[in-house]
């Protein structure tokens, strides 16, 4: 029996902005990681450059709990890498690609999640709503 499920998901956007001012603008960490619905804070990690933690909220009301996590960015040529360490081991590698279209930007996110079998339904199943 396997112990971790891998999985890869990947969302498109196309953005009325060129590739460049759409990188300018999500090019910070706390506005890159406010992409994503769930998040509710973020804090730098002045001594790792690209570093930061990050809270997340899950469920709604009085069924609502937080997780905070280690996340990183880099700026890439044509776009961001990421990752990002949460409990229960749950491992996102996330590519941001910005490429030219004659509408605009289309934003490519490809996820690969990494995460233990038992939660794999859950991970997958937010995943899937916060990106």
């Amino acid at each position: 029996m396997a112990f971790t499920t891998d999985r890869s998901l990947v969302n498109e956007l196309v953005i009325d902005a060129p590739p460049a001012t759409v990188l300018a603008v999500v090019a910070d960490p706390v506005v890159f990681a406010h992409l994503n619905p769930l998040v509710v804070k973020v804090e730098i990690d002045q001594q790792q450059p690209g570093y930061y933690t990050v809270t997340d909220r899950f469920g709604s009301g009085c069924l609502s709990f937080t997780v905070r996590y280690r996340a990183w960015m880099m700026i890439v040529e044509d776009g961001i890498d990421s990752a990002a360490w949460s409990f229960p081991r749950v491992h996102l590698r996330s590519k941001w690609r910005f490429l030219p279209r004659v509408d605009g930007t289309l934003a490519r996110e490809t996820v690969d999640i990494a995460m233990p079998s038992p939660v794999a339904a859950y991970v997958l199943r937010t995943a899937r709503s916060a990106h």
